[in-house]
């Protein structure tokens, strides 16, 4: 019942900016702003000041970062941390002061991208707050009790705060798509060179027939539910590896997948039809090599690639891969932009 809002506050807190292209919650552009065509930066200058994180010590409140006069406190890094799912206690002081550090960088782009909206004149009304909270409910079919409750469940003490959240979420789409998006245009012509390279010009494709185990994970369970199963996964993979077991035995004995009563077998598939990131490393897999670990949405696997062939397309695929070809040029030049827009950003900030 709250898949969108889950997806929505990993959007919110964890999701590095890089990757919001697809999953903003809201993806219109202001591109009548003047300032659109402005590079980045120039604006206004940032002033960061910024303090190595565990120099405040425990202290809750404590002072590490200020950014534009915004002040970043160990407070709100801990925050941020615990509601990716975190037990800060767990953590040793190894591990708190990286997921620390790794928040401080998150807060404190953020509130370079934040301050690229208030120079442009960019805003979010509390109406447009309304209608994605809105959308949340209707989505999900849940009163605002229930969402209350599952906010509260995900680390945020009140409505008032999630509202701050998704405000800035807003914030920082309509930025990106002004800064970024607007300006990333793919060619015919680029995709007719993938079509040519991986597709013989769009007569025949690849499909693989694909084995995996895997150890179930919710995706917004603890840390260190990831972690024991990560571990447990790569202490099998090892058994795999040594001999002490067959791939077919591992997966049957020890794979939480419907597929273990047939040894991990998936079956044959042609691209565009497994997920995302799984899909990304087996079709780059030798046949008879053992993936390293794979986390999904899903959990985490080991993957094996048994065979490969190469099968005839039809126009109605055809259609749908020139398709699905320009939309991955497009997530790729998105990303080499954002990174590269980042750059700009962080250097017209005056680091003190």
């Amino acid at each position: 019942m709250t898949t969108i809002l889950a997806l929505s506050l990993l959007i919110a807190i964890s999701t590095p900016l890089a990757e919001e292209a697809q999953s903003a919650p809201i993806e219109a552009a202001r591109e009548g702003t003047p300032a659109a065509d402005a590079a980045p930066g120039a604006q206004g200058t940032a002033l960061v000041t910024e303090a190595p994180v565990e120099a405040q010590g425990d202290l809750a409140g404590g002072i590490v970062a200020v950014v534009n006069g915004d002040v970043i406190t160990l407070w709100d890094l801990d925050s941020q941390i615990q509601r990716a799912g975190a037990d800060l206690e767990r953590l040793t002081s190894e591990e708190r002061s990286a997921r620390r550090q790794e928040a401080l960088t998150q807060k404190i782009r953020e509130a370079l991208v934040i301050g690229q909206a208030k120079d442009m004149g960019l805003s979010v009304t509390e109406v447009e707050v309304d209608e994605h909270l809105a959308r949340i409910q209707r989505e999900n079919n849940m009163s605002s009790v229930e969402l209350e409750e599952n906010l509260k469940r995900m680390g945020f003490p009140n409505l008032h705060e999630y509202r701050d959240v998704v405000r800035n979420e807003m914030l920082k789409s309509h930025v990106v798509s002004v800064r970024v998006r607007a300006r990333l245009k793919v060619s015919d012509g680029e995709v007719e060179e993938v079509m040519l390279r991986d597709y013989e010009g769009g007569a025949t494709e690849q499909e693989i027939h694909c084995f995996h185990a895997m150890f179930r994970v919710d995706a917004f369970a603890p840390v260190e539910v990831h972690a024991a199963a990560r571990a447990r996964l790569a202490s099998l993979r090892a058994e795999i590896v040594s001999g002490a077991l067959t791939f077919d035995e591992a997966a049957r004995q020890h794979s939480d997948d419907v597929t273990a009563r047939d040894g991990g077998d998936l079956g044959w598939f042609k691209t565009g039809t497994l997920e995302e990131s799984f899909e990304k490393v087996a079709f780059k897999l030798p046949v008879g090599e053992l993936s390293d670990l794979v986390q999904t949405p899903f959990g985490v696997h080991i993957i094996l690639v048994t065979e490969r062939r190469r099968i005839p397309i039809s126009d109605t695929r055809k259609a749908d891969l020139v398709a699905s070809v320009r939309d991955r040029l497009y997530q790729e030049k998105y990303l080499h932009a954002m990174k590269r827009w980042f750059d700009q950003l962080e250097e017209n900030a005056e680091v003190k």
